[in-house]
């Protein structure tokens, strides 16, 4: 399996990359990224005006589908497989379910105290559109709130899965400033948004995570 660290960027580099990978690759890649203050990313069917008062440059459309998503602190990343490769045969639900059961090992190994499980089902009153306020099956869950989201997409040629983990809660100040219709809306995300740190990311946090990931996955055949 490659690994990628394409470091702090904006959000369409960051996509675009990611995009390429649908073109075909020959192996795994796990690719590590981090945006750039105040990004957005939305899924393949959202239009984002509907939602904000303006796109701004730090804004992409995600190559998968999915909700809408303010990038803050988080830990995101993207798994690429080959069209051939054992996990990419496999039904969605059941990929998410490996791949976000290897992200919920790896956290609860490095903060035990989170104590993350897995979404087992989907729940009533989210915002579909949204993706921090629509829990839905296999999604990773601490204190009963949504503390990842993840979207993937498959062609001929290859699968990639791309998550983002929040490690703080985002500014809601900032994003309410950001949305449309905020007294609707943030309420319902502040209902179901959850992060795995309650004050401060530590310092080795993300490079422990990243390591921890690159073992876990670069054996995830097995789990097929």
């Amino acid at each position: 399996m490659k690994v990628i660290d394409s470091g702090i960027n904006m959000a369409k580099a960051h996509m675009l990359r990611d995009a390429d990978f649908l073109e075909g690759i020959d192996q795994p890649i796990l690719h590590f990224y981090q945006f750039m203050p105040d990004a957005v990313t939305y899924g393949h069917f959202i239009e984002p005006k509907d939602w904000l008062h303006s796109v701004s440059e730090n804004s992409a459309r995600r190559p998968t589908g999915g909700g809408l998503i303010f990038h803050e602190e988080d830990f995101s990343f993207t798994l690429a497989l080959p069209i051939d490769h054992p996990l990419a045969k496999l039904p969605t639900l059941r990929r998410y379910q490996i791949i976000n059961s290897q992200l919920v090992k790896a956290i609860n190994a490095l903060v035990p105290s989170c104590d993350i499980c897995l979404q087992q089902a989907a729940v009533d009153g989210t915002i579909d559109q949204l993706c921090m306020a629509n829990p839905t099956t296999y999604d990773l869950i601490a204190r009963q709130k949504k503390v990842a989201g993840a979207a993937q997409r498959k062609n001929k040629k290859a699968c990639i899965h791309q998550c983002s983990l929040f490690l703080l809660e985002p500014n809601w100040q900032r994003i309410s400033s950001d949305l449309i219709n905020p007294e609707t809306v943030v309420p319902k995300l502040q209902a179901f948004t959850g992060s795995i740190f309650n004050d401060s990311v530590p310092e080795t946090f993300r490079h422990q995570l990243q390591a921890t990931l690159s073992d876990f996955f670069s054996t995830i055949e097995k789990g097929c």
